[in-house]
């Protein structure tokens, strides 16, 4: 193997048995490409070979509950640039690609006192985001508060998710919809 692919591999297992001291769960065989940002670590758990790649951003938040906030299950693949916004339930299933630069939330600003600027306001928790086994979720794709895509489910690059999707489906669009099944 060239020194060029030995080094990076290196470093990144490196990377990853330093963040095993703060994150609270990182399954074996995983592995955090340096750079990665990461808040409140205490609060996510990554599962047995998991790859996030460098660039991304996990963003878990303290809350009185005792479960994780982000969960990213064994064999997840999160692609570089991806911003996930885990306030008080993100979970990504087995197996679920992601692509780059994906935005992931399940909270948003407290839009309601108008004489309060929106960057001045506190971040609320809105609903949980759930993505199921399998699914692949498409370059720059937003998948916003209160969805669901199911097991084996396609979402379509730059894609806008507001409502869920059904299992073994593929969505596309702004907002997304439900263009075809993969099970016809």
């Amino acid at each position: 193997m060239h020194l060029t692919r030995i080094i990076p591999a290196l470093l990144n297992r490196i990377y990853t048995l330093y963040l095993k001291l703060s994150v609270a769960h990182i399954g074996e065989g995983a592995i955090i490409e340096y750079p990665v940002k990461i808040n409140n670590p205490q609060k996510i758990y990554i599962g047995r070979n998991a790859k996030i790649c460098a660039g991304t951003w996990l963003n878990a938040a303290i809350n009185d509950s005792r479960d994780f906030t982000l969960r990213i299950e064994e064999n997840a693949y999160v692609g570089r640039n991806c911003h996930i916004n885990a306030w008080c339930s993100v979970c990504i299933g087995e197996s679920v690609l992601i692509a780059n630069n994906v935005h992931i939330s399940d909270a948003s600003h407290d839009l309601s006192d108008l004489d309060v600027p929106i960057k001045d306001k506190e971040t609320i928790f809105v609903g949980p985001v759930h993505i199921g086994r399998g699914a692949w979720v498409g370059h720059g794709a937003v998948i916003l508060p209160t969805t669901r895509i199911g097991k084996n489910s396609v979402v379509g690059a730059l894609s806008l998710v507001r409502k869920n999707i059904p299992d073994n489906c593929v969505a596309a669009g702004i907002p997304a919809r439900v263009l075809r099944r993969r099970d016809a």
